[in-house]
């Protein structure tokens, strides 16, 4: 969960630093792996804009949802829990549900814990990686 945590906010911003986004829209971006709640209260406290953060979140949460078990049969990672923790980190709620479709395990016991937790690490290590990009 906390490399996947650091992949997600490390992919958005060197995203938005490679297309030249302005720097109230690179601190918009920074929180989109976590669930939208989380993600508003990162965005408006490292000054980007809530409403940009909120489309990157759903963004982020829907290809996860879409591409995510179709990656994990790719990587033939097959364990219900790892499957798990892999969709809850990287697309939070909208990958929860999706996971939620493969089992109870899966989708409702260690998504869920993986997007909770992961909300909690990004929310550390956002402000770290705003000063260092």
């Amino acid at each position: 969960m906390f490399a996947g945590s650091i992949v997600g906010i490390v992919t958005g911003l060197l995203g938005a630093k490679m297309l030249g986004f302005d720097q109230w829209l690179i601190h918009s971006v920074a929180a989109k792996s976590v669930t939208t709640p989380v993600a508003l209260g990162i965005t408006e406290s490292a000054g980007g804009n809530s409403s940009i953060a909120a489309v990157f979140v759903m963004i982020a949460g829907i290809s996860g949802a879409m591409f995510g078990p179709f990656i994990l049969q790719l990587c033939r990672i097959k364990h219900p829990v790892a499957r798990g923790l892999g969709i809850g980190t990287a697309s939070h709620a909208i990958g929860t549900a999706k996971a939620l479709e493969s089992g109870q395990l899966e989708g409702g016991a260690v998504s869920a814990l993986a997007m909770t937790i992961s909300a909690v690490i990004v929310s550390f290590l956002v402000p770290i990686f705003l000063v260092l990009f």
